[in-house]
């Protein structure tokens, strides 16, 4: 992990470095209108009073994208209803082990994760109802840095409670402090069906206060990231659920495959804004993207469930996965490359559009070759996981079997 700011100042550098004479940073600037040439041949940008022209405008700029909405280019998805906090997080090092591991715990409001930047800072991501989330932005720093480490550590029927308690407060005008919230947690009933957590991140100490922030969460797809004369790259073609952990490495992965495809044809002498000279990227990258974003829009709803049954099932898939190494490669492919999980599981076309969108949302459902590729796609991963794993899986099964087996065996001598 890194923070947002370091990754912008190396980028910066490089610019410095390998941009001079190329590429021209107009800071503090606001783009005023896009306009097409004559004959569709050029994009234009009015920046202040001065036209700028080009071959190809590339959208980069966010879930709102304006570059989208100039291309007339729809999308598709719902909300779910829940925000993330955001923020840095200030804890002592530890003395044994480097701060390099993840933590997240899945509540029925969302996902809380701690994810590592140094040996003494670390970013949170806290997903959960838009009340709560406006009423942990209300709170001090230190009686958010409390809530915090409350929620990685209570049960959650007395983090439920103590939830319910800041938001009566924040009702009456007055948010609980700290020291309120220490003693409501000395003070609340433990239930006793509660299971410890031996596994923990760090202590929080305190809260960057400028880095607290929240946004509202949904999934979102664009019907196309080529307009005449533009690219869409990132949350401005694509919004995920940040459990997976996702979003960026989707952009990133957007940006590399755009970059290789515009090369490409500016050394066969193409038209780098035409559709011919573009159409390589959405033809590689939309069913990955696709892919990525209904498995974690699954898993989302997995997650969130409180039934026994599918607890067990949640808990118990997991350690299988864990323990056959093909299926969890697949799943781990993305991490890091933002291309990779696949489901082998039978869906019926309509379980398998995720984008069940909301009157109320103002999306629309996906149609086109786009859906078809990515579902295609989607089906041909699953057919093709089941096919090639079968054998595979069987095999580092009967491993891992036999490997316990001898580990019992030396236990005994």
């Amino acid at each position: 992990m890194t923070e947002n700011l370091n990754l912008q100042k190396a980028l910066l550098r490089r610019i410095e470095e390998t941009g001079k004479g190329i590429v021209d940073i107009r800071e503090k600037s606001r783009v005023g209108e896009m306009r097409l040439g004559e004959g569709g041949r050029w994009v234009g940008l009015r920046i202040g009073d001065e036209w700028v022209r080009g071959s190809l405008v590339v959208g980069a700029d966010g879930p709102n994208s304006p570059v989208r909405h100039f291309s007339e280019i729809e999308s598709y998805g719902h909300g779910y209803n829940t925000h993330a906090v955001v923020a840095t997080l200030n804890h002592d090092p530890d003395p044994l082990y480097p701060n390099t591991t993840a933590f997240q715990r899945f509540l029925p409001t969302g996902p809380i994760a701690f994810l590592p930047l140094s040996d003494t800072s670390s970013t949170l991501v806290w997903s959960t109802l838009p009340q709560n989330a406006a009423a942990l932005k209300k709170l001090s720093h230190d009686a958010l840095t409390q809530m915090v480490n409350a929620g990685f550590t209570l049960p959650e029927e007395t983090l439920n409670s103590l939830c319910e308690a800041m938001l009566s407060a924040q009702s009456e005008g007055t948010p609980l402090t700290a020291p309120q919230i220490v003693t409501l947690i000395a003070t609340l009933p433990i239930p006793s069906t509660a299971s410890d957590q031996p596994i923990l991140p760090p202590a929080i100490t305190s809260i960057h206060p400028p880095s607290v922030a929240s946004f509202p969460l949904r999934i979102s797809h664009a019907t196309s990231y080529l307009g005449e004369r533009t690219a869409l790259v990132g949350d401005a073609a694509h919004t995920i659920h940040p459990l997976a952990g996702q979003g960026l490495n989707m952009g990133l992965a957007d940006v590399k495959c755009l970059a290789e495809v515009l090369e490409e044809t500016r050394r066969l002498g193409g038209d780098l804004g035409s559709l011919e000279g573009t159409k390589g990227y959405p033809k590689e990258r939309y069913p990955l993207n696709h892919l990525m974003l209904s498995t974690t829009d699954k898993l989302h709803y997995i997650f969130r469930a409180r039934n026994r049954l599918v607890n067990w099932v949640r808990g118990t898939g997991f350690d299988v996965i864990n323990e056959l190494g093909p299926i969890k490669r697949i799943l781990m492919g993305g991490a890091g490359s933002g291309v990779g999980l696949g489901g082998a599981s039978a869906r019926t076309e309509k379980e398998r559009e995720f984008g069940r969108a909301r009157a109320e949302d103002g999306l629309k459902p996906a149609g086109g070759w786009p859906m078809a590729a990515a579902n295609g796609v989607e089906s041909w991963f699953a057919l093709k996981g089941v096919m090639g794993m079968v054998s595979s899986v069987v095999g580092e099964a009967a491993r891992n079997g036999l490997r316990r087996a001898a580990d019992a065996v030396d236990g005994k001598r």
